[in-house]
Order: structure tokens, then C-alpha cells, then sequence
């Protein structure tokens, strides 16, 4: 039987509730407060407890970025989804800090051209943003579209990144 653990984290402008089975990362939720997600990870997990020790890396990494200390990201974590989003959120990953691409770029760099939207779609279904840094993919064009934390965390994110934002656009 699997084991999951749960953690909130909260510094500075970030929010988040962390959740792992064993020691292997599978969700950063930056859609729910601390109690919102503590109760549904313990409805839909029943044997889930609060715990931080899965969590020292997480944690330390987090706080390091947050700090501008760290730019990459070394921690482990799992991914669970189809062979396509992976693939999507492998490239994601390699977006270095301080850049950004767009949808259209990350569906060529996969050799999917066509596949935008469902390049979007993958994006979207990110079960570990930061570190996989979905926040870093933006419209062709430049504008910020949408991000699970909303447009707001988005922004912080670039801009804490050095990536300037005016209108919702990247300039």
C-alpha cells in the first residue's frame, strides 16, 4: 500500500500544498488554501498524513528559488500522464529561468507542430509547477495566458525571474 504525505508551504508570495507518495513529489497545488487542500488530498487519500520529512528538498529548493538563490531545480518527483504530456512536460522543464517560449514553440520542439492546443492542454494539467516551470510558457505573441494559480502568481513568477510584464505581456 502507498504511502502519501502532505505538507503546506507558505513564504513569501507562494502558497502551496505539497503531496508525495513516498518520498517521489507528485503534486505542488497552487489552487487551494492550506485547510482546502489538507482536507481533499485526506478525502481522496485516506491514508495521507501531514508530515514534512518527504519534503526537506521541496522545501529547501523552494525557499532557495523564492530567495533568487537557486535556477535550477534538482529535487526528484514523478510524473503521471499520457506519453504526450510528459513529453510536453519534460521540454517545459528545460525552459531555462529567466526565458520564456510559447505554446507553438514547445509543440515544434516536441515534433508535434500542429499540436498547440494540446500542447496547452498539457501545460494546463501540470501536476508540479515551479518545478516544472509551466509558469515560463506564455501565448505567441507574448501574452501571459492563463496559469493554474492564476494570472497574478504567473506574473510574480516571471517577474521574480527578471522577466518583465506590462499588460499581461511579456516586454
Amino acid at each position: 500500500m502507498n504511502k502519501y504525505y502532505q505538507h503546506f508551504f507558505d513564504y513569501k508570495f507562494l502558497k502551496a500544498g505539497l503531496l508525495s507518495r513516498g518520498d517521489d513529489l507528485i503534486l505542488i497545488d497552487i489552487t487551494r488554501g492550506r485547510y482546502e487542500f489538507k482536507d481533499a488530498m485526506e478525502k481522496e487519500y485516506a491514508n495521507c498524513r501531514e508530515d514534512t520529512g518527504p519534503f526537506a528538498d521541496v522545501i529547501q529548493e523552494l525557499t532557495e528559488y523564492l530567495n533568487g538563490e537557486r535556477t535550477i531545480f534538482t529535487i526528484t518527483y514523478s510524473l503521471e500522464g499520457s506519453p504526450f504530456q510528459i513529453k510536453v512536460w519534460k521540454q517545459t522543464a528545460r525552459i531555462p529561468q529567466g526565458s520564456v517560449k510559447s505554446y507553438g514553440e514547445i509543440a515544434m520542439e516536441i515534433g508535434h507542430p500542429k499540436a498547440v492546443r494540446a500542447v496547452g492542454s498539457a501545460v494546463g494539467r501540470n501536476s508540479i509547477p515551479i518545478i516544472i516551470p509551466c509558469h515560463r510558457v506564455v501565448k505567441t505573441g507574448g501574452q501571459v495566458g492563463q496559469f493554474g494559480g492564476g494570472t497574478e502568481l504567473k506574473i510574480r513568477l516571471l517577474n521574480h525571474e527578471g522577466i518583465n510584464v506590462r499588460n499581461n505581456t511579456i516586454v
